[in-house]
């Protein structure tokens, strides 16, 4: 089994104003749940004049812009296992997500997580498409490829990946032209695992009481749902509900049909 303290949880940051009110929610809820459980927790963001530590966030020497998130990623990993070379498993996701520290807790005991663990939502695309992310008109019309090597990947919001596969990702060669949860499963080749595939679930003010309550509390407590995904057009409202998500009894009332809903 995983060792609590050896477990390193990446937030995907950037330097942009945009982004505060994320920032501001993730640091006063789920990153406080973590670093009091012992799990160091850090936003990675690029712009920096070197490569450190600083508090909660690595900062890095290289470009803070969407088309060096890979880049980021790799970089980020060397500061880790430069300054903690014992870590045993990475958790890699981004600022519209909401992480419920125990049950994520809960979920890597049930799969006996390992330096060989590659996880999370799987998806499905084709190399040469991807390898268009960079080039944003021809990726627009990369939509019609269906064709050439096929590829599974760990959804980039939120991902598990083991010590040894990011010691791969460190000593390779990276395609920078893929984004980085294409990259990953392109440099580690490797597919997701499929008996590990954990829960997800998108959140706005439309989704809300879209569960009955036994069926929300099966979700957390059978099946392990432990991240929330905010990510919809209007931005403020995303980073405020999930800044109101570290509330439990508020996460489990905001998604549950009310009680007088059928009287």
């Amino acid at each position: 089994m995983v060792d609590y303290s050896k477990i390193v949880v990446l937030i995907l940051s950037t330097k942009d104003s945009e982004y505060d009110d994320f920032r501001t929610a993730i640091e006063s809820t789920w990153l406080q749940d973590f670093k009091n459980m012992g799990i160091k927790c850090f936003f990675y963001e690029g712009g920096s004049d070197i490569n450190k530590i600083e508090g909660d966030y690595i900062k890095l020497k290289c470009p803070d812009d969407l088309c060096s998130v890979s880049l980021k990623l790799i970089e980020a990993l060397k500061v880790v296992f430069e300054k903690y070379p014992e870590t045993q498993l990475v958790y890699r996701t981004n600022l519209s997500s909401y992480i419920d520290a125990k049950t994520f807790l809960k979920f890597i005991e049930l799969n006996d997580f390992s330096e060989d663990t590659y996880a999370g939502v799987i998806g499905n695309s084709y190399v040469l498409k991807e390898r268009l992310y960079n080039y944003k008109l021809l990726y627009y019309f990369s939509r019609f490829i269906f064709f050439g090597r096929k590829i599974q990947f760990a959804s980039g919001a939120g991902f598990f990946l083991g010590s040894k596969h990011c010691r791969t990702l460190i000593s390779s060669k990276i395609n920078l032209n893929l984004i980085d949860d294409v990259m990953v499963a392109y440099t580690i080749n490797v597919s997701p695992s499929i008996t590990a595939i954990p829960e997800r679930l998108s959140v706005s003010l439309e989704t809300r009481h879209q569960f009955q309550k036994k069926v929300f509390l099966n979700l957390v407590h059978e099946k392990y749902l432990f991240h929330y995904r905010f990510k919809t057009k209007i931005r403020k409202e995303d980073a405020s509900l999930l800044k109101l998500f570290g509330d439990e009894k508020f996460r489990e009332s905001f998604l549950s049909v009310p009680m007088n809903k059928y009287n």
